[in-house]
C-alpha cells in the first residue's frame, strides 16, 4: 500500500492517487461533484454508472456526462470556477473517498467515442486534474444504517419521481408521470 497523500499537490504539482484510492474509484458505481461559481449557491449533483465509468489517466479522472444527467448546473460552474470535490461511494463499504480537483469540460471527438455506451457518446467528458484525494472511514453509515436494506422495510415510502412530477409539474397523472420516467430510464440514461 502506497502512503497516504494527506497534503495534495507539493513542488512538482498534482500528486497521483494511491493505490487504494484508484482500487476504490475503479469499483465505485456512485459520486457526488460538488461545485460553486462566484454568482450561484454551491451545487451537488450524484453521477453514476457501472463500476470503473470514472477512468484514471495520470493525475486525471474521467467522468463522462451522460445524456440522462440532464442538468447544467456543473458544467456551468466549471467554466467559471474549476475547482471541485468527488466523494465516491461503493455498496457496503464505511468508507468513502475524497477527491479534490480542477475540472475542465472536454468535447473531442475521440474521447467522446472513447466513452460512448450502446453507441451514443457523452455530452462532454469531465476532466479533473487531482489535487488532493484521502480515503476515510465513515462511521454514519453504521450510525444511519445506510447499507441494512432489511431496515428499509420499517421506513415509509417516499413518493415515487412520477407522483413529485405530476404534483409539481401538472398536466398529467401520477401513473402517466410514473411511465415517463420508466420510459426515461430504459431510453435516456445514456
Amino acid at each position: 500500500m502506497q502512503p497516504a497523500n494527506p497534503t495534495g499537490s507539493g513542488p512538482k504539482g498534482p500528486m497521483p492517487l494511491t493505490d487504494d484510492e484508484a482500487s476504490f474509484i475503479r469499483r465505485a458505481p456512485f459520486l457526488f461533484i460538488m461545485s460553486t461559481s462566484p454568482d450561484a449557491a454551491p451545487d451537488t449533483s450524484p453521477r453514476g454508472g457501472a463500476p470503473g465509468f470514472v477512468e484514471i489517466e495520470g493525475d486525471c479522472l474521467l467522468l463522462p456526462d451522460r445524456l440522462g444527467n440532464n442538468r447544467l448546473d456543473t458544467l456551468s460552474n466549471i467554466t467559471l470556477e474549476p475547482a471541485v470535490v468527488l466523494v465516491f461511494l461503493c455498496p457496503q463499504e464505511q468508507q468513502v473517498l475524497q477527491v479534490w480537483g480542477q475540472a475542465v469540460s472536454r468535447h473531442d471527438p475521440a474521447l467522446l467515442q472513447r466513452f460512448a455506451h450502446r453507441d451514443r457518446p457523452p455530452r462532454s467528458v469531465m476532466q479533473v486534474r487531482v489535487t488532493r484525494a484521502r480515503l476515510l472511514q465513515s462511521d454514519a453509515f453504521a450510525r444511519s444504517g445506510f447499507w441494512d436494506v432489511a431496515g428499509l422495510a420499517e421506513t415509509p415510502a417516499l413518493p415515487s419521481l412520477g407522483q413529485i412530477l405530476a404534483d409539481q409539474v401538472g398536466g398529467m397523472t401520477s401513473d402517466e408521470a410514473d411511465a415517463f420516467v420508466s420510459n426515461s430510464y430504459k431510453n435516456r440514461l445514456y
